[in-house]
């Protein structure tokens, strides 16, 4: 069954999508990384995956990542972030009326997902679940995914 299309604003949804798969990427184990994105329609909605293997995060900062400035003390992330990005991917994804949350455990890597409104008109894609699966190596090079 096709996907619906998800209304609101193309810009900002590529915004956490980009977001949340970047976050992946900084996170996988170098050489070993794996990073997984699909979609699938759950009801009136559009539920988007992006799985990794990297470090994971606590249960204790399952919410709190979602807050401005807030990060996971002592992750090994390449550097840390500004403790912006999911936070405003929150925003977004709540501004679109939809949500957003983490399935994750340290040393197993996480699961975020966004659940969004389904449209009711136009359709894109031949079948679900949407997928793509690809290893992932840290570095400058960003085509990897």
């Amino acid at each position: 069954t096709p996907l619906p299309a998800v209304p609101g604003q193309a810009t900002k949804l590529r915004h956490v999508v980009a977001n949340l798969v970047g976050n992946a990427i900084r996170f996988v184990p170098p050489g070993t990384g794996k990073i997984g994105v699909s979609a699938t329609r759950e009801g009136a909605s559009v539920v988007l995956s992006v799985r990794d293997n990297g470090v994971g995060i606590p249960a204790e900062y399952h919410d709190a990542i979602f807050e401005m400035f807030r990060r996971v003390p002592d992750g090994d992330g390449g550097g840390a972030g500004s403790g912006m990005g999911l936070a405003i991917v929150k925003r977004i994804v709540e501004t679109h009326g939809g949500q957003v949350w983490v399935d994750s455990t340290p040393g197993a890597g996480s699961v975020f997902r966004v659940r969004l409104p389904a449209g009711s008109g136009e359709r894109f894609g031949d079948s679900a679940p949407h997928r793509r699966d690809t290893a992932c190596r840290k570095g400058p090079r960003r085509d990897a995914w």
